[in-house]
């Protein structure tokens, strides 16, 4: 994990921080989904006299491969299901919470359809949740029909479909980041 320091404060307060797009990112891969990703990076509310970010930290991400059937451990709580990831959800603005109330982000698309065969019968979709804890974002992946489910701890790379939407639903928003 990189962190860098523009402005040092004498107390070791919790700095109050948001995610930000810094360009494009590595290529993400799951069993049935490959794609372009946008980097991001945790940067202070808080800034310094010249009007920087008085704190900026690199995303350090690590992911883990969770067999459905036993369950998955995400942002340091344990789920039997994705469907756990939300208990309640509202479906206009992507938002809703998990069993624990914590506020989780859902991104869905569509498989891709070839043909009209395709469009006329392919219902799987692949599913993104993302829960934001302390500084960090968790994102946890599974497709319809697979026997995985993915979590990335400390997301740094953001699949640009899902960035886009977390966009629009105000993740990188200077005022509205809290989902």
């Amino acid at each position: 994990m990189k962190v860098s320091v523009r402005m040092l404060e004498p107390e070791n307060k919790k700095e109050a921080m948001m995610p930000r797009i810094t360009g494009p990112g590595s290529a993400v891969s799951y069993d049935s989904w490959f794609g372009a990703t946008r980097r991001i990076r945790w940067v202070s509310r808080r800034t310094d006299e010249s009007g920087l970010a008085a704190v900026i930290r690199d995303p350090s991400e690590s992911t883990s491969r969770f067999s459905a059937a036993d369950g998955f451990t995400a942002a340091g709580k344990r789920y039997g299901s994705t469907a756990e990831l939300l208990s309640w959800f509202d479906p206009e603005s992507g938002r809703g919470k998990d069993i624990y109330g914590r506020r989780v982000l859902y991104v869905s698309e569509r498989f891709p359809c070839f043909d009209a065969y395709d469009t006329m019968y392919e219902t799987r979709r692949f599913r993104w949740f993302f829960i934001r804890r302390d500084g960090s974002l968790t994102r946890v992946f599974q497709s319809d029909g697979s026997e995985y489910v993915y979590v990335t701890e400390d997301v740094a790379d953001i699949e640009t479909g899902c960035c886009a939407r977390l966009e629009e639903m105000g993740l990188f928003s200077k005022y509205d980041n809290d989902f």
